[in-house]
């Protein structure tokens, strides 16, 4: 049997790397799932990003300390830069935003559809079934307020979009008007009209 050159290897076998490697990992990702936010995130899909990080950390216990600080800082030479100009919360929250938009102008447009045919022109008492997006549903919570002309006739709507899990990171809220307006804010409650209005 051939034995591992000990000038780059640790004197660990790939058994015994492999083997600290499980629970080094397993820490790591509980870490990053905290409140089970990456998952919620990525869902399954993601998870092969792990195997990369127990593949990583497998070489890391299977080389003797000079090349794991080698490795440590080739890592955070090459990572750091490439996460930080190409990946952040505003760019990984950009699609569910996107999505939450989109989801707001397919309900106003199914709202004033359904208005054709109601008494009066008004618009429907109930938000009405519209398929959205898998990500529209996921990352964000619909609500339809319907606004009253005192003989009680829907004359005019709010739509409130926000974040199923704020804890995650997610915290831009939307609403539209029934005049297609949408304003949007980071504070934890629905956005009002007095907010910031989406530029489109």
């Amino acid at each position: 049997m051939r034995k591992p050159d000990l000038r780059i290897r640790s004197t660990l076998s790939w058994l015994k790397a492999a083997a600290w490697a499980i629970p080094a990992t397993v820490l790591v990702f509980a870490l990053f799932n905290w409140q089970w936010c990456w998952f919620f995130r990525y869902g399954w899909s993601g998870m092969v990003f792990w195997v990369y990080v127990f593949a990583w950390i497998v070489a890391f216990f299977a080389v003797r300390p000079l090349w794991r600080i080698l490795l440590l800082l080739g890592t955070l030479l090459v990572g750091f830069p490439m996460v930080g100009t190409r990946y952040g919360v505003v760019e990984e929250n950009a699609a569910a935003e996107s999505a939450a938009v989109e989801a707001l102008h397919q309900i106003g447009d199914g709202l004033r559809s359904s208005r054709q045919g109601q008494p009066g022109q008004a618009y429907p008492d109930t938000m009405p079934s519209v398929p959205l997006s898998s990500t529209a549903k996921k990352f964000y919570h619909f609500q339809y307020r319907p606004v009253r002309s005192p003989d009680g006739h829907v004359t005019a709507f709010l739509i409130w979009a926000t974040p199923a899990r704020r804890e995650c990171g997610f915290h831009r809220s939307f609403t539209m008007t029934d005049g297609g307006q949408i304003f949007w804010a980071l504070e934890p409650r629905p956005a009002t009209t007095a907010d910031h209005r989406l530029a489109e």
